[in-house]
């Protein structure tokens, strides 16, 4: 029990740290599956503007049976080239969250060392508060962030298809996703090529999840710990 006090604040200080790092590294490595999905955007008269890209009018006109009116590479609007409009600019607003919070977790390990809770043999109130409020602070943003990446989930699962489908055509061209499916765009409406190509998944969304849940679990336990070794010094008179 006496080596748990002596060393658990300096583990669970600087693990903290090390999530906080894995958090901004991570921001940099979530788009990348979805990045092939940029090319939309809409405006508020219902037109969508697209890159001056071969492969996305070919997939637009013969799989989501978008009319191209030849003014300014523009696109009647198509539902479902909406949803996949609406889902990419979630994804970055999520992807902005991230990084601020591993940011965020940064700043707070700082005030942690600060605050030596990693290294000092007794915690005083000031230790006491600071293992106390900068974890909570930490939990609040990671469960915020858990629950707007989780939407994503179900967005992505409704529309799984159509998001592969334009993501396929600009990984590969339509080209040779031409000579993949036999020849023929129209065969992206079909599911089974689609799941042989699938390249985009739900899988960063996994990670992002699993990364906030140990977050959590470590700001809790950092939380615990502070407040067993500040009860522990008043029990032996260190704190007065």
């Amino acid at each position: 029990m006496e080596k748990i006090f002596k060393n658990g604040g300096k583990i669970l200080t600087y693990t903290f740290g090390i999530m906080a790092f894995i958090f901004i590294i991570w921001a940099m490595l979530y788009m990348d599956e979805y990045r092939n999905l940029y090319t939309v955007h809409s405006n508020k008269d219902g037109i969508i503007s697209i890159a001056d890209d071969t492969n996305t009018w070919a997939v637009f006109k013969a799989v989501l049976d978008t009319t191209y009116t030849g003014l300014g590479k523009k696109w009647i609007v198509n539902p479902l080239i909406l949803e996949i409009d609406e889902f990419y600019f979630n994804i970055q607003a999520v992807n902005n969250q991230i990084l601020s919070l591993g940011v965020l977790n940064a700043v707070l390990f700082a005030v942690m060392l600060i605050g030596a809770n990693h290294s000092r043999k007794k915690y005083y109130l000031s230790n006491l508060i600071i293992g106390i409020v900068t974890p909570i602070i930490s939990i609040i943003y990671s469960l915020i962030l858990f629950s707007k990446n989780s939407a994503l989930i179900p967005a992505f699962n409704d529309n799984k298809i159509n998001l592969n489908i334009y993501s396929l055509a600009h990984e590969i061209g339509a080209k040779v996703t031409n000579e993949k499916m036999g020849g023929s765009l129209e065969k992206y409406t079909s599911e089974s090529p689609i799941n042989e190509l699938f390249n985009v998944t739900t899988r960063s969304f996994t990670i992002t999840n699993v990364l906030c849940i140990l977050m959590v679990i470590v700001s809790i336990a950092y939380i615990l710990f502070t407040i067993l070794k500040y009860s522990r010094n008043i029990s032996k008179g260190g704190n007065k």
